[in-house]
């Protein structure tokens, strides 16, 4: 059955914040139902927006103007005149994911999805001469979502639910892929390269003939060439590739349970949000076993003080090292948006009585 769209800006309950052009791209294509008509804003907010439905709840997608968490508070800020009623906000895109969960239980791979029961501003903290002092009591820790939010994780995190969650995500996915069959295109597990967390992207004296003086200097060392070139086109060694499960199988012999396993999975659990990208190995995985982090990305501790109801949802696009890459993005920015729309089903809006349709 068709809904009708609101009749005026207090009928949209969800906002659905993107950082990038592709993000949206990804949301928009799960929208069951887009509302064209002109619904405006107060005087004063900046914000770009586009709006429509996605089952039962009216959704405003917000287009940010760039990435990182100022951006994402100043958007969230302006936001609320303009849209009094909002008691959702989720911030939907691509991230960086840690391999392995702290406790070693779970593999991540490329294209999986994190939802945020948590978030820590893992750039918040004091520069001293001798390094960077992150703040890391309770008290400067960002706010836990509401209970409603935390018992529909505990149900995704069920056996049962995981199961035929893993399912719903994926009919969402080739849905999106239908709507964008030129962007959407799954690499393949040949694509998905982990280094081992010391090995940097970087020129190298080898058969490729590199000659790098800043790259040479000192071990940490990367020039801005190295970093726009892909790991072939470097040379950087197959023999620092860390071997997984989840892709061994699908590598050797990619049969139906093979690639069964390469299926996106869904992981729940701490992110690490600030204003820098993460690309050094060591560090992500030194912040990760400290404070027990799954992935890192950018915009989610910027809207998170500004809904009660707040949630974070991104796709990996790459292991938050340097050998960063963007042939994921668009996948993970996919089902990303999949599971947003997955989660939009079991979330209820509360008392829609000042909504129209």
């Amino acid at each position: 059955m068709a809904k009708s769209a609101p009749e005026n800006r207090a009928g949209f309950r969800v906002a659905i914040f993107c950082a990038l052009p592709l993000e949206a791209e990804c949301v928009q294509a799960t929208f069951d139902q887009t509302w064209k008509r002109a619904y405006g804003k107060v005087d004063g907010d900046p914000n770009a927006y586009t709006f429509g439905a996605i089952g039962a709840h009216n959704v405003v997608l917000v287009h940010m103007p760039d990435m990182g968490k100022v951006n994402a508070a100043s958007v969230a800020a302006s936001l609320r005149p303009s849209f009094p009623n909002i008691k959702l906000g989720l911030v939907v895109g691509i991230c960086g994911g840690v391999p392995f969960t702290p406790d070693n239980a779970q593999e991540i791979v490329l294209g999986d999805v994190i939802m945020s029961r948590a978030v820590m501003q893992y750039d918040l903290g004091r520069q001293y001469d001798d390094g960077f002092e992150s703040k890391r009591a309770l008290a400067d820790t960002l706010p836990r979502p509401s209970r409603e939010i935390l018992s529909i994780l505990r149900k995704l995190e069920s056996t049962f639910s995981r199961k035929e969650m893993q399912e719903e995500l994926m009919d969402h996915v080739l849905v999106i892929r239908e709507k964008l069959p030129d962007k959407i295109i799954y690499p393949g597990p040949a694509a998905d390269r982990l280094y081992n967390a010391s090995y940097l992207h970087k020129h190298r004296d080898n058969q490729k003939g590199d000659k790098c003086a800043l790259c040479r200097s000192r071990p940490e060392h990367i020039c801005s060439d190295a970093l726009s070139k892909t790991c072939d086109e470097l040379g950087c060694d197959e023999a620092e590739l860390v071997r997984r499960q989840r892709l061994i199988k699908a590598l050797e012999k990619p049969n139906a349970e093979a690639l069964e396993n390469l299926r996106p999975a869904i992981h729940i659990g701490t992110m690490g949000s600030g204003d820098t990208v993460m690309k050094s190995g060591t560090r992500r995985d030194m912040l990760a076993k400290r404070d027990k982090l799954i992935a890192f990305e950018m915009e989610g501790a910027g809207t998170w003080e500004h809904f009660r109801d707040s949630l974070i949802i991104k796709g990996v696009c790459d292991y938050a090292d340097s050998h960063k890459k963007k042939g994921w993005q668009y996948c993970a920015a996919a089902t990303a948006a999949a599971c947003a729309k997955l989660f939009l089903n079991e979330w209820n809006a509360g008392d829609r009585s000042s909504e129209q349709g």
